[in-house]
Formats: structure tokens, sequence, C-alpha cells
């Protein structure tokens, strides 16, 4: 007896949910999980009530039945989604996940593999990284699969994710791009010397009292837009190891024949130097000259031929350090007449009154910008504090 006929057996003899029942256990021995999530959403309709055909998907649901149908389609596409990583399929059983944005099954089903197969690895970034189910784990299959130039190209280009994803691949470009580095040093210092060097020796350290050896000829180690392209993204980068990592980057770059370093827009002209600069202020080293290296760049730059972004970094650098008060009054100096939607990740003038707690700099801001409601905002929000505006 064919599947058919004993459907229709089954229908005239039980009853319709008898035979969705058989249905279901036919779809998945067939592994046809698009066609079990429908038989699911069959077997619910039924349940409700509803009209086993429909001529719309949830087109004819009557509003009181609508929570407990969207719930079934929900449990049908974890049913579905779970047949099929048990079978493990995860390029099938993702759409059913995604269908519901329930991401986390997925996310420790990819923990578990390792792409074999170009196409197989094709499929899995595309799912980890692309469309967001494991995006870190996406980007180090990337990074390893394809290499640091299509990673770079990745990042570049942005993908899903929050912001703790976007740091974790970033510090994973960092490390890879440094490691490359590493072992290249360690290659070349080998051949030229004749003894490997040890393989727990920094970039920084390889490098000390080799320069001149290293940089003959015009010789650099990594492709040198890789190396300015990971420098420059380190920007993004929190106070970490990586960050440690991106000065030593940095230190590298500036041994490079001037040809080869690449230069950036203001304030990052000497990228390798200034961004250098950046870092290690941001670490704690050196503060006090970092801060006036880059408020003289703040002062002296050209609005009209460079714009407001050299006051931004300045401005975003104090933030970063905790320097609240300054930060403010650095605003309020370079920035009150910039369009706050053209200063990029510097930090607005509400978010550093927040943190300062005082917004009578704003108010002071919103009058230079003429802005009525900021102004009129900041007054209420200092009297609220019970402070004076001034």
């Amino acid at each position: 007896m064919s599947i058919y006929e004993e459907l229709e057996n089954l229908v005239h003899a039980r009853g319709a949910r008898a035979a969705v029942v058989r249905l279901l256990e036919e779809l998945r021995q067939r592994r046809d999980y698009t066609g079990y999530f429908y038989a699911l959403v069959l077997d619910k309709r039924l349940e409700l009530g509803l009209p086993a055909v429909q001529p719309r998907f949830d087109s004819d649901v009557p509003e009181e039945l609508a929570p407990a149908y969207e719930q079934g389609i929900r449990e049908a596409a974890r049913q579905a989604g779970r047949l099929a990583l048990a079978d493990q399929n995860i390029v099938a059983a993702w759409p059913f996940f995604r269908m519901i944005q329930e991401h986390q099954e997925i996310a420790q089903a990819l923990e578990q593999v390792e792409p074999q197969e170009p196409e197989q690895c094709q499929q899995y970034v595309q799912i980890a990284l692309y469309e967001g189910a494991h995006p870190r784990l996406g980007f180090r299959w990337v990074l390893k699969y394809y290499g640091i130039c299509n990673a770079i190209t990745t990042f570049s280009q942005g993908f899903p994710g929050t912001q703790e994803d976007r740091v974790d691949c970033l510090k994973q470009l960092v490390r890879a791009l440094y490691e490359e580095l590493r072992e290249r040093l360690r290659t070349d210092i080998a051949q030229r010397e004749g003894i490997e060097p040890s393989p727990a020796l920094s970039v920084r350290e390889l490098l000390r009292g080799r320069e001149q050896m290293l940089f003959g000829e015009d010789f650099y180690h990594i492709d040198t837009s890789h190396l300015s392209s990971v420098v420059q993204f380190a920007y993004y980068l929190p106070v970490c190891e990586e960050l440690r990592l991106a000065v030593e980057l940095c230190e590298y770059g500036q041994h490079i024949n001037p040809r080869f370093q690449y230069p950036g827009d203001p304030p990052f002209e000497q990228t390798y130097f200034d961004y250098h600069i950046y870092f290690r202020t941001l670490l704690g080293e050196d503060v006090e000259a970092g801060l006036e290296h880059f408020r003289q760049k703040a002062e002296t730059a050209d609005v009209e031929q460079v714009g407001y972004y050299p006051a931004a970094v300045y401005v975003g650098l104090l933030e970063r350090l905790g320097r609240h008060r300054e930060a403010v009054e650095a605003y309020a100096r370079y920035l009150s007449r910039a369009d706050p939607q053209q200063l990029g990740s510097c930090p607005t003038i509400y978010e550093l009154c927040q943190k300062l707690g005082d917004y009578r700099p704003l108010v002071d801001v919103a009058q230079r910008r003429g802005n009525l409601v900021d102004y009129t905002a900041g007054l209420i929000q200092v009297l609220a504090s019970g402070r004076q505006p001034t």
C-alpha cells in the first residue's frame, strides 16, 4: 500500500489527526524537514478547529486564536529545526530557527563542527557570520580558511552581531596579523643569524637591535596594506591585550621605508606614529604627552579643509580616559558648532554631560548652535539636578 493510500484510509477510518500522526512519521523518515514543519502547522490548525487548507499562511486565523496559532508555528519551527540538527544538518536546520529568531541552538551546533570542504565552509560562514548565528565563530573560520586579506575585507564591510561580537572579531584580526608578523620575523632572523629565536619573543623583542638588518633594501615582512588597515581598525579596541599588540604593530610599521607607510587622514597623518601615540595613551603610557599631541592637532586643524575629526578624536580620547570634565570643555571649545551626525564615534555632548553629572555645558553648546530645544531641555535638567545655570 502506498503512503497516499494509507493516509486516505486513515482519514476515513480514524480521522484527520490520526492521518497527520502517520504523515509526520513518514516525513521524519524521509528527512523532509520542510514538509515536517508544515505538517506540524496542519496539526495545530486542526487542534484549533481551523480548516485544513488555508488560502494564505495564517490568513484565516481569528484574532482570538492568533496567539495560540503563532505559538504553534514557533514550536513547529523548533521541532523541524531540531529534527534537522539531530541528523547533523545545520544548513537545513537554520531557516527554521532564523524564522523565529532563535540562534542559540544553531550557535551551539556550529561550535561542535569544523568545516571540511570549501562548499561546507562557505555555507557555515554564511550562516554563522553573515546571517548572524555565531559571528565570532564565523569570523574565525574566515581567518582560518580564507586568510587575513578576506578577513580585513569582511570586517570593513560590516556584518550582523552585537558591538561585543565586532570587538571580539577585531581582536582576532589583530592577533592573527601579529602572529603572522612574529613568525615571519623569526624565520627571517633564523636565516640571517643561523639561530632560530625563541617562540616566546614578542615582535618588539625580535626587532630590538636588528632594525638595520631587517629593513634593508625596502624589505618588509607582511603586506603593508594589511598592516595599515589593521592598525586603523585597532582604534576601536578597548583597553586589552590586543591593543598592546597593536602598539607593537605600529612600532614595526615605523621601521618600514616611508614609501610604504601610507598616510592617513588627520589627526593620523603619520599612520603608525600617530596611532602609536593614541594606543599608548589609552594604555596609560605617557598620557599627558599623548593628550597634548592630539590637543595640538585639534587646536591647529583647519576645519574648512579637514573638518572636525581631529577635535572629535581628542574629545573621544579624553572620554575614554575617564576625564569627563576635560572632554566636556574640549567639546565646547572645538565642537560646539559641529554637526553631531558627522562626528563618528565621538561621544555626544548629551553623553558627556550625563557622565559628568552636569548639564550646564549642554545649555552653552545648545545656545551656540541655536538649538532652542536642547537649550530648554538643558535648563530643565540643570534645574532638576538642583544646580543653577550660569
